[in-house]
C-alpha cells in the first residue's frame, strides 16, 4: 500500500492511522522505542525545498510528546527535526552510540598516541557511514565517506604508520564504490588516482588490492593501455603476497587480480592472454570454494569466471572446451542448493551460448529454462524480478513455436516484467525489451488484436512507437549478422 501525505491525510484520515498502526521508533531523549502515531504535517516544504510527507508523534511514558517532522531533501536522502527543540531526530541506535563513542573518545586522556585516538574517531565516523547507506541516506553516507577518506589521506601523508596508509586504502575504496553505484566511473577512479600516493612502496594485502581496483577501474573507463600494465605489476604483488599461502585477510586477492587482468586483456582483443589469466581465475575460485565459506556472492563471481573463460575458448575457436566450462559450472552451481539463483545464472550462461551457435535448440534446452523460471519466477522485497527472468521466458518461447498459446504466454509475461521497468524508470529499454516486444506482438497480430492494440496503446504511454520497435529489431538483427 502506498500512501499519498498530500491527499490520502485530508480524504482518508483512517488510512493514514492504518499505515502506522503497530510501528515504533525510539524516544528522542531515552532512547527506548515506543509507539507512534501520524500527524498530517501542516507545512510540505521546509526552507531548503524539502519534502515534507507526515509528521510522527512519538509517545513516551518517561519523556513525554514529541512530534518528528520528516524530510526528503533534493539529492533523494531522508532527515528528521523534532518541532518542540528544532534539535536533528537519529533514528538509529547505532549512529547515536557512535556519535556518543566520539564525544568519549575526544575526551578520553587513555590514548598514549594522537593516531590511535585519531583511528578511532574515524572508526566510529566509518560505521555511522554505513548506517546512513544502509537506511536510505546514501548522498549522506557518500559525503561523510568522502571526508573520512580525506582524513585518513592528511593522516597518512605526514608519515604514519602503515595501517594508517592501510585504512586510508580501504576507505577509498569504500567512497569510491558509492560513485560506481551511481555509475560514475570517472568518479570512481579520481579517489583511486588521488590516494594512490600513499600505496607507493607498501607491500601489504590493503595495498595490492587498492592496485588491482584502480587498474580495473582504468581499463572500465576505456584507459585499457594504461590498464594492463597496471594490473600485470598488481598481479606480481599478489603473486608473491600468495606464496606462503592465501592471505586470511583477503583469500580470493589472487583470484580477483587474474580475473581483472583477464578482462581487460580481453578489452584489448588478446583474447589467448586473456584466457590464460581468467582460467587461472577460475581455478583459483573453484579451489577457494573447498576452503573458504561460499557465500552466493563467491560462488556467483565463480559462475561469471566461467563464464568468461568461455567467451574466449568461443573467440579463439575453442567451441568443444566453451561447453566443457559452462557445464562444469552448472555442476558446481548446482552442489550449493541454497544459492538457486546462482545455479538460474549458470543455466543461462549456457543457455545464451547454446542459442547462439546451433540451428536448433538440444531438448534440454527447454528444461533449463523451465528451471530457471521455477527458480526466478517470484518478486524479490522491493517487487523486482531477477533480471534473467524475462530472458528465460524468451529462450522458452523458442521452444514451443507450434503452440502458440504457450508462445504467446511466455512472451506476455516477460513483456509484463520488462514493460514495469521502464514504464518505473527502473530500467531503460535495451535489446531484449525489443526482441520480446517484437515478437509478441507479431503473435498478437495474428491470434489477439484486442490485446495487440493494448499493448500498442501501453507502448505510447512511455512515448515508443510500434515503428520504433520494428526499426530497432531491424538493426538489431544486422548487427548480430
Amino acid at each position: 500500500m502506498e500512501f499519498n501525505p498530500r491527499t490520502d491525510a485530508a480524504e482518508e484520515p483512517g488510512l493514514m492511522q492504518k499505515e502506522f498502526e503497530g510501528q515504533q521508533a525510539p524516544c528522542p531523549k531515552c532512547g527506548q522505542m515506543r509507539s507512534i502515531t501520524p500527524a498530517p504535517s501542516q507545512d510540505f516544504t521546509d526552507e531548503t525545498g524539502a519534502v515534507v510527507p507526515v509528521d510522527i508523534i512519538i509517545t513516551c511514558p518517561q519523556c513525554g510528546k514529541f512530534t518528528v517532522k520528516t524530510r526528503i531533501l533534493p539529492d533523494g536522502d531522508t532527515g528528521a527535526t523534532i518541532r518542540e527543540t528544532g534539535e536533528e531526530y537519529e533514528p538509529s541506535p547505532v549512529v547515536r552510540e557512535c556519535r556518543a563513542r566520539l564525544v568519549a573518545v575526544a575526551q578520553s586522556k587513555d590514548y598514549e598516541t594522537e593516531e590511535a585516538r585519531v583511528l578511532d574517531e574515524l572508526d566510529a565516523k566509518a560505521l555511522i557511514a554505513a548506517v546512513y547507506d544502509s537506511t536510505g541516506r546514501p548522498a549522506a553516507a557518500e559525503r561523510m565517506s568522502a571526508d573520512i577518506t580525506e582524513d585518513y589521506r592528511k593522516l597518512a601523508a605526514g608519515n604514519w604508520t602503515s595501517v594508517t596508509r592501510d585504512r586510508c586504502l580501504k576507505q577509498a575504496g569504500t567512497t569510491a564504490t558509492f560513485k560506481l553505484q551511481r555509475g560514475d566511473i570517472r568518479g570512481a577512479l579520481k579517489i583511486y588516482d588521488d590516494i594512490s600516493p600513499l600505496a607507493t612502496g607498501l607491500n601489504t594485502v590493503a595495498a595490492t588490492a587498492f592496485a588491482v581496483s584502480r587498474g580495473f577501474l582504468t581499463s572500465l573507463a576505456g584507459k585499457r593501455d594504461a590498464a594492463v600494465p597496471m594490473l600485470r605489476e598488481a598481479l606480481v604483488c599478489a603473486e608473491e603476497l600468495t606464496a606462503a599461502g592465501r592471505p586470511a585477510e583477503d583469500p580470493y586477492l589472487l583470484a580477483v587480480a587474474c580475473n581483472s587482468l583477464g578482462l581487460a586483456l580481453q578489452d584489448t582483443g588478446d583474447f589467448a592472454g586473456a584466457l590464460e589469466q581468467l582460467a587461472r581465475a577460475k581455478d583459483e575460485r573453484l579451489a577457494l570454494l573447498d576452503v573458504e565459506e561460499v557465500t552466493a556472492e563467491r560462488l556467483r563471481d565463480y559462475v561469471d569466471c566461467a563464464r568468461s573463460v568461455a567467451e574466449c575458448q568461443i573467440d579463439l575457436g575453442q567451441e568443444k572446451d566453451a561447453m566443457d566450462t559452462l557445464n562444469q559450472a552448472i555442476l558446481t552451481a548446482g552442489k550449493y542448493p541454497d544459492f538457486q539463483e546462482v545455479y538460474a545464472a549458470a543455466l543461462m550462461g549456457r543457455a545464451k551460448y547454446i542459442q547462439m551457435g546451433v540451428r536448433r535448440l538440444p531438448g534440454f534446452f527447454r528444461a533449463d529454462m523451465n528451471a530457471v523460471i521455477a527458480i526466478l519466477d517470484r518478486p524479490r522485497a522491493d517487487g523486482s524480478y531477477d533480471s534473467l527472468l524475462p530472458l528465460a521466458y524468451l529462450y522458452r518461447s523458442w521452444t514451443c513455436t507450434e503452440d502458440a498459446a504457450s508462445t504467446l504466454n511466455d512472451l506476455g509475461k516477460a513483456y509484463d516484467i520488462l514493460y514495469e521497468e521502464l514504464a518505473t524508470g527502473a530500467k531503460q529499454a535495451d535489446s531484449t525489451f525489443v526482441m520480446v516486444t517484437h515478437n509478441y506482438l507479431s503473435l498478437l497480430n495474428q491470434y489477439d488484436k484486442e490485446r495487440a492494440a493494448s499493448v500498442k496503446a501501453e507502448l505510447r504511454q512511455i512515448g515508443i512507437s510500434p515503428k520504433q520497435i520494428a526499426d530497432a529489431m531491424k538493426k538489431f538483427t544486422a548487427t548480430a549478422q
